[in-house]
């Protein structure tokens, strides 16, 4: 047994003799798929908040594979990325793919995800009673606005509540803020 090791496309004679001295002559052509496939993808609304998916724009060869590194939650088959579950950052997704002539290649693209604010209200003292007011304490990001249903009168900017001139029942305040980039809200109930 004999081998040879070739490593350039061409054509090539070979020739194979035996110890018992007969041999063989064949012409053996070696080609190489030099035409890769392609494919771009592209996510256009990074950067992202934290909440939500973000849907890839895949051009070029399809059928290819999704992934990136730990820490983004992405769909392999279509590149979907689940953004309330990733952590915020900056990653690159890779999209690698295979031709009709078997060739494989791959193309890459950053998204980036931004962390949501955090913030949280309560109402300490609730029930209340209809006389005074309801003074909210608010930890977290400041600088948004306080709103509820018809019948309970807050204050928007601070979150107080007018008590005599609400009307008695359970109110749920909603607390809406942003640090600039993304916007989240925080909730609690007040009696």
């Amino acid at each position: 047994s004999a081998t040879a090791s070739i490593t350039a496309p061409g054509t090539y004679t070979v020739t194979v003799t035996a110890a018992n001295g007969c041999t063989d002559t064949e012409v053996i052509t070696i080609t190489q798929n030099i035409t890769l496939p392609t494919a771009s993808i592209s996510y256009a609304a990074s950067p992202y908040c934290a909440t939500g998916t973000a849907s890839v724009t895949q051009t070029g060869q399809a059928g290819g594979t999704y992934s990136s590194t730990a820490g983004l939650v992405i769909n392999s088959s279509t590149g979907a990325i689940n953004l309330g579950l990733s952590t915020a950052g900056v990653y690159t997704v890779t999209y690698t793919f295979t031709g009709s002539n078997g060739c494989s290649n791959s193309a890459t693209t950053n998204v980036t995800i931004n962390a949501l604010p955090i913030a949280s209200i309560t109402y300490s003292g609730s029930p209340f009673c209809a006389i005074g007011s309801g003074i909210v304490t608010r930890t977290g990001q400041a600088g948004g606005t306080f709103s509820s249903t018809a019948g309970l009168i807050i204050n928007a900017s601070t979150g107080a509540i007018n008590l005599s001139s609400s009307q008695p029942g359970t109110y749920i305040v909603t607390y809406t803020y942003s640090n600039g980039i993304c916007a989240n809200t925080a909730t609690t109930s007040v009696t």
